[in-house]
C-alpha cells in the first residue's frame, strides 16, 4: 500500500519549497535511498505541474570508487556536464539517504578536494546556490 505521506511531501517540496511551475526543469537528485517511492512521487509531482524532471540516481559506494580514482580530468568531466543541466534547470530537489555514512571515509583529502574543486562546487556553488530554487533533504 502506497503511504500517503511520500506523496503529501513530494508536492510540499515541489509546490512550496521549489514553487514549479508549467514549462520548468527540475533536477531530482537522490543519494542512498533505500527505495525510490520519494523520487517517483517527486517525478509525478513535477509532471503533474507542467515541469520536466530529470533524475540523478547516485550511490556513495559507486561515487566512492570515482574518488579514489580522481583526477582533474576525471572530476571536471561530470562537472562540466551537470553544470550544463544545472544551468538550464529552474530548481533543483536533493534527498539525501545514509546507506553508510562512513562510505566516503578514507577516501584522501587530496582525492575529495579534487571532486569539490572541479565538480562539486562549478555545479552547486557556481550555479544551483545562486541561479535555482532548491531545497535539499537529509
Amino acid at each position: 500500500m502506497k503511504d500517503p505521506r511520500i506523496d503529501q511531501l513530494a508536492e510540499t517540496l515541489v509546490d512550496h519549497s521549489c514553487r514549479v511551475q508549467s514549462g520548468e526543469k527540475v533536477i531530482i537528485e537522490a543519494f542512498d535511498l533505500p527505495e525510490p517511492n520519494l523520487v517517483c512521487a517527486l517525478v509525478d509531482a513535477v509532471y503533474a505541474r507542467g515541469g520536466t524532471p530529470m533524475v540523478y540516481w547516485k550511490n556513495n559506494t559507486v561515487l566512492r570508487s570515482l574518488y579514489m580514482g580522481a583526477t582533474e580530468e576525471s572530476m571536471d568531466w561530470p562537472g562540466s556536464l551537470e553544470r550544463t543541466a544545472m544551468e538550464a534547470a529552474a530548481a533543483y530537489i536533493g534527498i539525501r539517504g545514509a546507506a553508510n555514512s562512513d562510505e566516503l571515509s578514507d577516501v584522501p583529502p587530496e582525492k575529495m578536494e579534487l571532486y569539490t574543486e572541479h565538480w562539486w562546487s562549478q555545479v552547486h556553488i557556481d550555479v544551483r546556490v545562486k541561479d535555482t530554487r532548491w531545497v535539499v533533504l537529509r
